[in-house]
């Protein structure tokens, strides 16, 4: 830019009245000059350009690394959402399960405690029944005992008395007072066990059966 001003002062310094006597071929050459020196700028231009260019299309190469590396990574992150949010939803879906066994477990141990209770109370009643029950078994034994015994004296009582009536219905029959009939009965009384086992042999000489009378029925 300093030597497009000084090119400018040299243009005014042409123009000026001083420097009107300057011929053509100067002028020219000055002329010329100019040119190359604008070509050399513009290709000194053009190289920065060029270089301007090529960090711009490696920045835009790194730009689209970096937006591909941020797409990873943001596709990285939803999946890592995702994955969150099943977690997030398991974890929900346990705790309420959890909650769920909880109150299972509450209905449970209360129906246990009841049974519990009920169990107690059976226990209980079945006690009360079991003494009332022993105590009324040992007074309806009592009771029925003391009716039996009175029964069974009423028996004794009616047996005796029908024993009585037939003993004054039917005539008594008197034995015999003959002297075989005496001795032996004597011998029998005597001879209790000897005589027995001589009835098994054969008998006595004495039977009481023929000494009895035939009474008419």
């Amino acid at each position: 830019m300093a030597h497009i001003a000084a090119s400018d002062q040299e243009d005014n310094h042409i123009n000026c009245q001083t420097c009107a006597r300057r011929s053509d071929w100067e002028f020219l050459k000055e002329f010329f000059n100019r040119e190359e020196l604008a070509k050399q700028q513009i290709q000194g231009l053009n190289g920065h350009v060029a270089q301007l260019g090529a960090a711009l299309r490696h920045t835009g190469q790194t730009t689209q690394k970096d937006r591909i590396a941020l797409n990873k990574s943001h596709d990285h992150m939803q999946q890592l959402q995702s994955g969150f949010n099943q977690s997030e939803a398991a974890r929900a879906r346990l705790e309420n399960e959890l909650h769920n066994e909880r109150q299972e477990h509450r209905i449970c141990q209360e129906v246990l405690d009841q049974e519990r209770l009920f169990h107690a109370d059976s226990e209980r009643t079945l006690a009360q029944l079991s003494v009332q029950l022993k105590g009324k078994l040992e007074a309806d034994s009592a009771q029925h005992t003391e009716e039996f015994m009175g029964q069974a004296q009423r028996i004794h009582e009616l047996d005796q008395a029908l024993q009585r009536e037939y003993m004054k219905s039917t005539p008594r029959v008197e034995a015999p007072e003959s002297s075989e009939f005496m001795k032996a009965t004597k011998r029998r009384r005597r001879f209790r066990g000897r005589g027995e086992s001589q009835q098994r042999r054969g008998g006595s000489r004495y039977d009481i059966r023929r000494s009895r009378p035939r009474t008419s029925r």
